[in-house]
Parts: C-alpha cells; structure tokens; sequence
C-alpha cells in the first residue's frame, strides 16, 4: 500500500474517476469515452476504431484463465483465492497473446 489513505472510491479498482456531480466510474474505456465527451478539443478514442477495439479486448480477454484474478499488475499470475497460477497456464497465456498480436500486426500491414 502506497503513501497516504486511499479514498474509497479508489479501492480495488485501478483506475477509478470520481465526477463532479458523485458519479464513480471504473472501466478504463468508459473513462476515455467519458473524458472525450466532457472534454472533446482532443479525442482519445477514435470512434472509427470503437468495433476495433471492442474486437480485440474481447479477445484477449479470452486468452486469460478463468479463474485468475484480474490486475494491471500481476494480470494472470494469482487466481481469486491468492494461490499462483500453474506455469503451464501461465506459458498458454504467453503464447496466446503472442499469437494475437502478431495476427493484428499482420491485419496493419
């Protein structure tokens, strides 16, 4: 745990915006949808790429264990009861994931 109390709508989600007006966001592409919307002089998210991203991140989502706990940290090394991951699943993931971007890179030309 890092300096200083965190505020509770901070905790166990990274990251988390609290709005003006109370509302309490968490999903990372919610916020850049949000943050264009508010303040839109520079766009964040494209919207001609929206079905592009929401393609991908549901793939590579996929690619993950079940039953692994999700965190922009150890992303899939522990799962929900604190217990690490079977290298195997962890070595699947890796090649996985491998294979997923080389098939975007691949698609760019």
């Amino acid at each position: 745990r890092g300096p200083g109390v965190k505020p509770p709508y901070f905790a166990r989600q990274t990251p988390q915006m609290k709005w003006p007006e109370g509302r309490v966001q968490g999903e990372s592409m919610d916020l850049v949808e949000e943050i264009d919307v508010r303040y839109g002089n520079v766009i964040l998210y494209p919207p001609d790429k929206k079905e592009l991203v929401t393609e991908l991140s549901n793939k590579f989502r996929k690619i993950f264990p079940s039953k692994s706990r999700p965190s922009s940290r150890a992303a899939f090394l522990f799962g929900w009861n604190g217990e690490p991951l079977w290298k195997s699943e962890f070595e699947r993931v890796l090649t996985d994931t491998d294979v997923l971007l080389k098939e975007q890179q691949q698609s760019l030309g």
